[in-house]
């Protein structure tokens, strides 16, 4: 082989506008899939760790005359329901007769305050003369 002909080096391809004294940047190829591992991961432990979703929840049962509710059948836990609006209400929880108190106290202290306005209300006015 002559001297003056060297094999040439494998370039890669330039882009449009470039030359040979203007270098590609380098670019690191193995930083996004490294950001999708690493979100793919943290959705799974996010997933793991929230547990149930409660996403398929029974038919509502009435309880008593008062009372309705509703059961996750993954993992048995409990909502009361609202059949006047056909609507869950209320916090989760697995023992239905706390559940059932809990709204006893808030629908107590709920009618308090609506008899403190009331009668607040009631003071505000001037009575009327005979």
């Amino acid at each position: 082989m002559p001297d003056d002909e060297k094999p040439q080096e494998h370039a890669p391809p330039h882009k449009e506008g470039e030359t040979d004294d203007a270098p590609r940047r380098h670019r690191v190829h193995w930083v996004w899939p490294l950001g999708l591992a690493v979100a793919g991961i943290g959705s799974a432990a996010a997933f793991m760790l929230r547990g149930c979703w409660h996403s398929k929840m029974s038919w509502p049962v009435r309880h008593d005359d008062d009372f309705s509710y509703q059961v996750c059948p993954a993992c048995g836990i409990k909502r009361l329901f609202d059949q006047a609006t056909f609507q869950a209400y209320g916090p989760y929880g697995y023992d239905l007769h706390e559940l059932i108190a809990r709204e006893r106290t808030e629908r107590i202290r709920r009618l308090r305050q609506y008899k403190e306005k009331t009668t607040q209300a009631g003071k505000d006015k001037p009575e009327p003369e005979p």
